[in-house]
């Protein structure tokens, strides 16, 4: 249908076909009511009073992803997709605004619910899944054949939101993140084109994509390199006991213990069938008072026996270095009841919600990417302060707070030998997810949950890299680009100027087009030039020669 002109609601609710996939309005707006609140409501409820988009357009196919941008461009709206909705700072809704945020500079949400067919070919054991899709759905598929990707385990997030900034789980030393798995994707760029990136065709698109997504196109499908699925693994949990460490010297000195004896595993032998995470959390004890859980945790991709030689080095280290107060918790498994073990709600996949997400949390969290281990005394007086942290913000008092930190590198992962995409650190060693929620909404808290996480990262080294999907709402915005893609930035903001120079995608954190005005000195130097070509010409014009009048 054209495009017409008129405010922003106008256009598109004149100019877009009803939604019939799914029995929904194609076009909701704040004038919407009930039906708006349901549709708008962000993840991290949190952050619901800063949130504001100008509308919310489910769209379903090429040419109504078109048409919407068609209409964002001609009221200069941001367009920002939104795939599984989990954004951590809702930039999947436009992100935070002000009161005083003008109305367009309010997004326009393209909700991607509709896009979410998968397909498998047996021949090339590709899959071609929707952005729409969640990764617990896309899980559940590729199970019934006996593949597997490297997704995270969280199965109502969107395979758009998650493979477009990277996307790692129990099986990424072994098979890298899910972005490395990526063979092609299917967009709408800016202008409206619709194209499919890949090594072959738009090849520089392809890879800002694989990390900077949104900020570049709407990504609708992506054709994935499944593997085998492991035949079976074996879930385990190492902990210190007492599982509920109370503060002290000793225990302090204990888990530091086991946090570099992890550490130094991971980097050096780890097997690459092994994925294994950082845990710390609040904890119960058999007295009924909380303490601290201390543990490392994951996945190994093969037999109980063969988990038991992998991990081997570890124990034995700790052993001789005193460490025998631990327990090794370990049972066999396939890799979709592991996930289904490590996940959130999986009936979430079955009521998802007729407009959003079925699945809200009040809660922040921040990231950390290290590259190195940390300093002696900075891991010190983190761990000192998270053990002495539980007695007071628990679940008894309706907080609750952990950090889960995978080690996703080291000398036999997988991700090191991939570093052709927009995602920067290939370095990394550990990606810190720092995270605190209140757990009843309803009830009053005092507790401010920005100053929780601030409080427990206070004693480690300043952050010098993030992970992107776990958006931090309070990054300093003069800095955010050098923390998720480092060097990559300069080449990142010159596609991003190739395919979107208005910034029609572009969210708060988002890649930023480069801006080629006029240099000062330059248009002095061709005023100057100028002038003193004018001045040449006119010195040097012909003279005319006056003629003496007769007598």
């Amino acid at each position: 249908m054209p495009v017409t002109s008129g405010n922003v609601l106008e256009c598109l609710q004149s100019s877009l076909l009803p939604n019939t996939a799914h029995g929904d309005p194609t076009v909701v707006s704040p004038d919407d009511g009930r039906v708006w609140r349901d549709a708008s409501m962000p993840y991290n409820t949190r952050l619901t009073g800063s949130i504001s988009p100008a509308a919310i357009v489910y769209v379903n196919t090429t040419q109504s992803i078109r048409t919407a941008l068609k209409c964002a461009q001609l009221h200069h709206h941001p367009v920002t997709p939104r795939s599984g909705g989990h954004s951590y700072a809702a930039y999947s809704l436009g992100g935070p605004v002000s009161p005083r945020t003008r109305a367009d500079e309010r997004a326009i949400v393209l909700d991607m619910r509709s896009c979410k067919s998968i397909a498998y070919d047996s021949y090339s054991q590709t899959v071609v899944a929707g952005s729409g899709v969640l990764v617990g759905e896309l899980a559940e598929f590729l199970d019934k054949r006996g593949r597997v990707l490297p997704t995270g385990a969280c199965p109502t997030v969107g395979v758009g939101g998650q493979a477009l900034a990277g996307g790692f789980g129990l099986l990424t030393r072994e098979r890298g993140l899910l972005l490395d798995n990526i063979l092609s994707i299917d967009v709408v760029l800016a202008s409206g084109k619709a194209v499919t990136a890949s090594p072959e065709t738009h090849a520089d698109l392809f890879w800002g994509l694989r990390g900077a997504g949104a900020s570049l196109a709407v990504a609708h499908s992506f054709t994935f390199q499944t593997h085998p699925a492991p035949p079976q693994v074996t879930y385990f949990e190492l902990s210190l006991l007492p599982r509920a460490l109370t503060p002290g010297a000793e225990s302090t000195f204990r888990a530091v213990r086991l946090f570099q004896a992890f550490h130094k595993f991971g980097s050096e032998s780890a097997d690459s069938r092994l994925g294994l995470s950082w845990h710390v959390t609040p904890e119960r004890g058999k007295d009924n008072t909380w303490g601290t859980k201390v543990e490392v945790l994951g996945q190994f991709s093969g037999a109980e026996n063969e988990f038991l030689a992998a991990i081997a080095p570890l124990t034995s280290v700790l052993n001789k270095r005193g460490e025998t107060a631990f327990t090794l918790d370990h049972r066999s498994l396939s890799h979709f009841d592991s996930l289904h073990n490590l996940g959130g709600n999986w009936t979430r996949l079955k009521d998802r919600g007729p407009m959003n997400i079925n699945e809200h949390v009040h809660f922040y969290a921040k990231s950390m990417i290290t590259k190195r281990t940390l300093p002696m005394s900075s891991l010190s007086a983190h761990l000192a302060r998270l053990l002495a942290l539980s007695a007071v913000h628990n679940p008894s008092s309706n907080t609750e707070w952990f950090i889960l930190a995978p080690f996703l590198g080291g000398a036999n992962s997988a991700i090191k030998a991939q570093n052709d995409s927009a995602f920067a650190h290939r370095d990394l060693q550990m990606v810190w997810e720092i995270y605190a929620k209140r757990i009843d909404e309803e009830e009053e808290s005092t507790v401010n949950l920005i100053d929780l996480v601030q409080n427990m990262v206070f004693d480690l080294p300043p952050i010098q890299a993030v992970y992107p999907a776990y958006i931090d709402s309070e990054l300093v915005h003069t800095d955010y680009a050098r923390l998720i893609w480092g060097d990559l930035y300069p080449r990142l903001r010159e596609i991003k100027t190739l395919y979107d120079l208005d910034d029609l995608f572009r969210y708060p954190q988002s890649v930023k087009p480069i801006i080629r005005g006029f240099n000062v000195k330059w248009v002095l130097v061709v005023v100057v030039c100028f002038v003193v070509f004018v001045f040449r010409l006119w010195w040097t014009r012909p003279k005319r020669t006056r003629r003496s009048r007769p007598d």
